[in-house]
């Protein structure tokens, strides 16, 4: 170790950050409404909620083509889309196997987005707790945005919705497929599609909000589907660890939060996309020139 620490304090070296590719970017409205009609044929949260009087009209859940003018437009009622990302995968270590990433908070939150609980109101459980028994009316208490809801449904009000999709393939994922079809989200529809490699830059580039669960084992990487949501100028939503700060920057670029509770209250949230577009981003091969090459040149 003596050896080795001698050796490192004699090194000189140079930070280079993970960049974006050149393929990492927003998406004009012609390739979103292309992915949304492609997706829409395996998974049913792109699909247009009503058809069109033209049946030649081409609808998802987010957009139309006018049949005759050609023209695209983003559907007035659309819900948003959330976009997440992983391996499904878990890490093994010497006290068990931990996940790269917990969508349980993610699971959470969307939870508590569909039935916000406001303060004041006693949840069932905890007041059955304290009191003992409860009577059959106070058993069927409910959240009073939930009553809001179910009431406006029942008049024919469409209520904003939102589309999460967490993209990736793994071990994981069919736990978790079902873990999400046993919730009871209102207004909220979850689908876990294996992405073609050239759609994923297109999803995040026409998506609303990306979502990051990645929690470094080291505490010392960098998540690369950050970097990747920052080229589409995507904001970001990120779970905290140890060097986040490097790259998401709190209520500058995106917002970083601890536990389920702080993510509900930020997806709500969608406010950044402006400052990522005017911060001038590096892509790969210009970190690459700009850091790495000078260095190459010199030696």
């Amino acid at each position: 170790m003596w050896v080795l620490s001698v050796l490192l304090s004699t090194v000189w070296a140079v930070t280079v950050y993970d960049k974006p590719a050149s393929f990492f970017k927003e998406a004009p409205l012609d390739l979103h409404h292309r992915l949304f009609m492609k997706l829409g044929g395996t998974h049913s949260p792109f699909r247009a909620r009503s058809e069109p009087e033209d049946p030649a009209t081409e609808r998802s859940a987010f957009m139309e083509r006018d049949a005759r003018s050609g023209l695209l437009r983003r559907l007035h009622e659309r819900p948003a889309l959330l976009v997440s990302s992983t391996s499904w995968t878990g890490l093994h270590d010497p006290w068990g196997t931990w996940e790269d990433e917990d969508f349980s908070i993610l699971l959470a939150a969307l939870e508590r987005c569909s039935c916000p609980r406001t303060p004041g109101v006693v949840e069932v459980g905890r007041l059955e707790s304290s009191v003992g028994s409860l009577s059959d009316q106070d058993l069927r208490l409910k959240c009073p945005l939930q009553e809001k809801f179910e009431q406006l449904t029942l008049d024919g009000h469409n209520l904003p919705s939102l589309v999460c999709v967490i993209t990736g393939k793994g071990p994981l994922r069919e736990y978790y497929s079902r873990l999400t079809h046993q919730k009871h989200f209102q207004h909220i529809q979850v689908c876990t599609p294996w992405l073609e490699a050239e759609d994923y830059p297109l999803l995040l580039g026409s998506a609303d909000l990306g979502v990051c669960l990645h929690m470094s084992s080291s505490g010392l990487d960098l998540s690369m589907k950050l970097v990747d949501m920052f080229g589409c100028c995507l904001p970001v939503c990120a779970v905290n660890f140890k060097c986040l700060h490097e790259l998401v920057k709190h209520g500058e670029n995106g917002l970083v939060f601890e536990d389920p509770e702080e993510l509900a209250a930020q997806l709500q949230l969608n406010q950044f996309r402006k400052n990522l577009r005017e911060s001038q981003q590096l892509r790969w091969d210009e970190s690459w020139v700009q850091t790495v090459l000078p260095l190459v040149m010199d030696t």
